[in-house]
């Protein structure tokens, strides 16, 4: 769910198609919100003075009285975000509260089809579903998102005793909170999700079932195509998703992807890098 910010600009007049205007040719801003397929809705988002409202075929649907409004495209269709005095709450494009102007934060999200809400009062946090019915008790300090991605990842603690894990949209605990970094995309192989987490400055692997599939104990390592690139102790290896090796930890540097350039003791080789396929007998 993209929020579609204004941006500043002189004022304006809206024109209809028979070039007649249908807003006063006062306001600083105006948007036309969009449907999901970018076609023209009836509403128009206007500020003036800071303050915003929303319009819809000519005629107010929300006041000008506004401190912030965004819109969103969920499983429910088009929401609006309303703020007042640094408080935030949720409409319809039909004008029903899905959430009162109450809360401190409040955050949509969107993964496969499935719209979430994570808010704040101030002492709880909580996510929820447009049906405000409360999903999990939102135990944690902070959350952080990739668009595109089904998973969630999430912060205990503050400062220094900050641990972080990944949580998918159901609320459901993926990768517990006891890593100092987590990135929480995921690579996916066949059923599987695997999430680079790190401790104590070094790298490691976990599943979404949250067994280690490598301990944190490499420099770095990152996932290319069919493998994955460790480091440690200044020593490269090449490994597959499902845990051969196709380098040892014996070359100094690996760069580039599948066609890999090589050093070792100096001198520099290139290799083509090959997934290594399951050779048991299948009866």
């Amino acid at each position: 769910m993209k929020k579609q910010e204004l941006k500043p600009q002189k004022k304006f007049i809206y024109i209809n198609t028979e070039g007649k205007g249908i807003i006063p040719f006062e306001y600083d801003n105006i948007i036309t919100v969009l449907d999901d397929d970018e076609t023209q809705t009836d509403f128009v988002i206007i500020e003036k003075e800071e303050k915003y409202g929303i319009v819809k075929q000519g005629a107010f649907f929300l006041p000008l009285e506004y401190d912030e409004i965004f819109y969103y495209h969920t499983e429910k269709g088009i929401l609006f975000t309303i703020a007042k005095n640094h408080r935030y709450g949720l409409i319809d494009k039909e004008g029903k509260i899905i959430l009162p102007i109450i809360y401190s934060k409040l955050f949509p999200i969107e993964r496969s089809g499935i719209s979430k809400i994570i808010v704040d009062d101030g002492e709880n946090q909580n996510m929820i579903s447009l049906d405000n019915d409360i999903i999990i008790p939102f135990e944690y300090t902070g959350w952080s998102t990739y668009e595109g991605c089904d998973f969630i990842g999430v912060y205990a603690g503050w400062n220094d005793n900050r641990k972080c894990g990944v949580i998918d949209i159901h609320g459901k605990l993926i990768v517990p909170c006891e890593h100092d970094e987590v990135n929480a995309k995921g690579i996916k192989q066949n059923d599987d999700i695997f999430f680079r987490v790190r401790n104590n400055e070094k790298w490691g692997l976990v599943d979404n079932h949250g067994n280690y599939i490598f301990p944190c104990e490499y420099g770095k390592i990152f996932n290319t195509g069919d493998f994955y690139i460790r480091e440690k102790d200044s020593k490269w290896s090449a490994v597959s998703l499902d845990g051969k090796t196709i380098l040892p930890f014996e070359y100094e540097e690996i760069d580039n992807v599948h066609k890999v350039s090589l050093k070792r003791d100096n001198k520099y080789i290139t290799v083509t890098l090959k997934k290594i396929e399951n050779t048991k007998n299948k009866n």
